[in-house]
């Protein structure tokens, strides 16, 4: 059976699974058949987490080898600003990043810019996306053409590959050493759900990480090297304009 999402489905986000239509405070609505009934929702769930933004997460980090924190993080918390918040913090210097998401948004692709610039060690960014972000971002003014502009500089070296993934995972290499991972149930982007996030300094998990990575850049990388980067266009995204053929 096939269960792939068309084109024509209308989405350009996260597929929404919000409960906008169940009963709050546990009441059962009579649903169905009495075998089955409506999911329930309970007030006040996000008071039992423990970190609703990222900029609080990370001014708790302090990272050595063996370092090791869980958190349930609220709705509120944005993962993909988690690596900016740490940059900006201090708490890290990053040499190499590779992210694994689902998603991302056009904020996140503004994050990581902003890391880029603020990262004057920073050597190596990749990213590995969803063929399903790519099927629903690729289009003239979508998030992949705007990626590429934005994140495909040439002070670093740049990769990028759309692979059938679900993970969530950020490798850090840092300047003086350190090999960090961070994984969670959230995408980059924020879920309005609670979510779990980890964060851990280890090698030799670091490096197995990378292994795989490795592996689907060799096989999925959309990046050709032998090519030059595209000149920007000014006031506008660049494959949009040069589809359209603008300019």
């Amino acid at each position: 059976m096939d269960f792939s999402v068309t084109p024509d489905f209308g989405l350009a986000a996260d597929l929404d699974f919000s409960l906008s239509d169940v009963d709050v405070a546990g009441d059962d609505d009579g649903v169905g058949c009495g075998r089955y009934v409506r999911p329930r929702v309970y007030g006040g769930t996000l008071g039992a987490v423990e970190y609703e933004h990222a900029l609080d997460l990370a001014e708790g980090i302090e990272l050595s080898d063996g370092y090791r924190a869980f958190a349930f993080v609220s709705g509120n918390f944005i993962f993909g600003d988690l690596l900016e918040a740490m940059v900006d913090l201090g708490r890290i210097a990053p040499r190499r990043v590779t992210i694994q998401t689902l998603s991302m948004s056009e904020e996140n692709v503004d994050s990581l810019r902003n890391v880029i610039e603020m990262s004057p060690g920073l050597e190596s960014l990749r990213l590995i996306l969803s063929v399903y972000f790519w099927g629903h971002e690729r289009h003239p003014g979508g998030l992949v053409p705007y990626l590429y502009e934005r994140l495909d500089l040439p002070d670093i070296e740049f990769d990028c590959a759309f692979a059938s993934i679900h993970t969530k995972i950020a490798t850090i290499e840092t300047v003086a050493g350190h090999r960090i991972v961070m994984d969670g149930s959230a995408n980059l982007r924020s879920s309005r759900n609670i979510e779990q996030m980890r964060i851990e300094v280890d090698p030799a998990l670091h490096a197995h990480i990378e292994s795989f990575a490795d592996r689907v850049f060799a096989a999925y990388s959309t990046i050709n090297r032998d090519e030059p980067r595209p000149k920007p266009v000014r006031g506008g995204r660049l494959w949009g304009s040069v589809t359209r053929g603008e300019g």
